[in-house]
């Protein structure tokens, strides 16, 4: 993780994310969020909204996620990183 970091504070995305897809996506989607929250609370604009998410809805978010951590560790276990 801490090796994606940097590659991606250098600018290299691909060195990044090969070593580390699930983190290089979480820190550009973090970075991304911050842009956002930054030209909302700057120009004082309306924040977006998201309706709360179903039953069903909740548990295909958990597996998902659950999926794609699982599916990054065997990445990382298979690239020997």
């Amino acid at each position: 993780m801490t090796r994606a970091t940097w590659h991606l504070l250098q600018g290299e995305i691909g060195a990044a994310f090969l070593l580390n897809p699930l983190m290089t996506a979480a820190l550009l989607g973090a970075a991304l969020y911050v842009g956002y929250a930054a030209v909302v609370v700057i120009g004082g604009l309306p924040r977006l909204r998201w309706m709360p998410p179903s039953r069903f809805q909740s548990r295909w978010i958990r597996i998902s996620v659950i999926l794609l951590l699982v599916s990054n560790w065997v990445y990382m276990i298979w690239r020997g990183v």
